[in-house]
């Protein structure tokens, strides 16, 4: 994805509660201000609890967004755990909101816990909904 000058972004991490990068909503594209989002991204520690819904909301409450990236491993751990609530939330908002949403889920490894074939269906459902993408990096190792 190449984002030109008109393009705008913000980066919402969604771990125990969702938290943009920029306070103050999309900022423009420029490499300054891709440069200090990778920079402030670095910075945290990695979590295994993931509040979907509440970073999805995060972003989509943006003044005018349009298009959502959703880099997950799945299945929510905290907040709203169910899917099938989470699928019908999206798509009742989408209907008054349109805001696509692309997908890219990480499945990686062998987790005691991971459930592949839900993490799928999720992502890519989600993505289905909204007229988004969906793609998916995946490994046993």
């Amino acid at each position: 994805m190449n984002l030109d000058k008109n393009s705008k972004f913000n980066i919402v991490l969604f771990k125990a509660d969702a938290a943009a990068i920029f306070k103050n909503g999309l900022v423009n594209a420029t490499l300054q201000n891709i440069k200090e989002g990778i920079d402030k991204i670095k910075k945290i520690p990695p979590s295994s609890s993931s509040d979907v819904w509440d970073g999805l909301n995060t972003a989509w409450n943006m003044p005018n967004v349009e298009t959502i990236y959703l880099l997950s491993a799945g299945v929510p751990t905290y907040g709203i755990r169910d899917i099938d609530r989470i699928l019908d939330i999206v798509k009742r908002k989408h209907q008054i909101q349109p805001v696509k949403i692309n997908t890219i889920a990480f499945l990686m490894g062998t987790a005691p816990n991971d459930d592949k074939p839900r993490s799928k269906a999720f992502m890519k459902s989600m993505a289905d909904l909204t007229n988004g993408t969906y793609r998916a990096l995946e490994s046993d190792q």
